[in-house]
């Protein structure tokens, strides 16, 4: 039951998508207006789902394939012509995608050996400065108000 109403839900999510594109392209179909003669949404109601139409409050029986109101161009003809004449666009674009994830592992990677390489220095080391006077030993250089208490080392 759960799985039927996750199945009708999508297939709403598909049909919009569609409805969405064939409004903002004009266009009906994958190939033209045809493409919808056999189609369940089409035996129910007879006629074309109102983003085939060129006007959304036309009736009913002029929205037909091959009617005055009906765009006939399919959607895949003004797709492919939209992906060929802007190729270039679409190439740089995937081309500087992929150069900022590489840039990202590369930086990941370079970040990982300096920390791994700051790590083993640290506990190779034998005199160990403890965190609170490296605090205040930074914050001194920032703000002269802020000196070394006298129970931290002032040297090492």
């Amino acid at each position: 039951m759960h799985a039927a109403g996750l199945i009708k839900r999508n297939e709403i999510l598909v049909l919009n998508h569609i409805y969405s594109i064939m409004l903002q392209y004009d266009c009906c179909g994958v190939d033209s207006a045809e493409d919808w003669r056999d189609t369940v949404y089409y035996m129910e109601h007879s006629s074309l789902p109102d983003s085939c139409c060129t006007n959304m409050t036309s009736n009913q029986t002029t929205c037909q394939i091959g009617g005055p109101d009906t765009h006939e161009q399919g959607c895949y003809a003004f797709l492919h012509w939209f992906m060929t004449s802007h190729y270039e666009m679409l190439a740089s674009l995937f081309v500087v995608a992929g150069c900022v994830q590489l840039l990202c592992v590369v930086l990941a990677m370079w970040m990982l050996f300096y920390w791994s390489k700051q790590s083993s220095s640290a506990s190779e080391s034998k005199v160990k400065t403890p965190l609170k006077f490296k605090c205040v030993q930074c914050l001194s250089k920032v703000c002269p108000c802020i000196a070394p208490t006298p129970d931290v080392p002032s040297s090492m």
